[in-house]
């Protein structure tokens, strides 16, 4: 039997059951991956559709994506940098031209002007950055404590809207190269 759109019925429930089975095995990659989630929180898990495409990159691309969304949020406090320290470190994670971009952009947030330097810049970038990854999330906040588990942790202390954390993480997102990251230790 042919459907007015030209497909069969046959060919249209193989169709079905083909998604059905890729969006089966991405459930269970994503139970996989938030076992610590404890099963009351899997029905309100269900609705998200899923989790976002870093959570099964690699590690060290996770965290260039972390790094990355850190130098976005600190991004007004990076242009005000004469710290070469600061500035050779950040690059050589996220490259010349991506940092380029990423100081071209305006700033989203005043949360991390006064940020101070700590001494491994790199470290600290990507702890904020995980901060504004999973805080932007829109998921149960059991999702959001399991996803922490991937990033160190904060010590920005200063709360941001999550509608600016989407924010900032979508740019990043944008900007990220999940194929081939950069290596995540800079040596002076």
């Amino acid at each position: 039997m042919t459907t007015p759109t030209g497909h069969t019925a046959a060919g249209d429930a193989s169709a079905r059951l083909a998604q059905a089975r890729e969006h089966r095995r991405r459930w269970i990659r994503d139970a996989a991956l938030l076992g610590s989630i404890p099963a009351e929180a899997v029905p309100e898990t269900a609705a998200l559709g899923g989790l976002p495409d870093w959570v099964e990159a690699s590690p060290d691309s996770r965290s260039a994506l972390a790094v990355l969304s850190g130098a976005l949020l600190c991004g007004r406090r990076l242009r005000r940098t004469i710290d070469g320290r600061v500035l050779s470190a950040v690059a050589a994670v996220l490259g010349e031209r991506t940092l380029d971009a990423v100081l071209a952009l305006p700033g989203r947030s005043a949360a991390a002007d006064a940020l101070v330097w700590e001494e491994d810049p790199v470290e600290q970038l990507q702890a904020l950055g995980g901060e504004v990854l999973v805080r932007g999330l829109d998921a149960p906040e059991a999702v959001r404590t399991a996803l922490s588990q991937l990033f160190p942790r904060c010590r920005l202390e200063r709360a941001l809207e999550a509608s600016a954390l989407r924010r900032i993480a979508d740019d990043a997102l944008m900007l990220w190269d999940p194929v081939e990251p950069s290596p995540l230790r800079w040596e002076a």
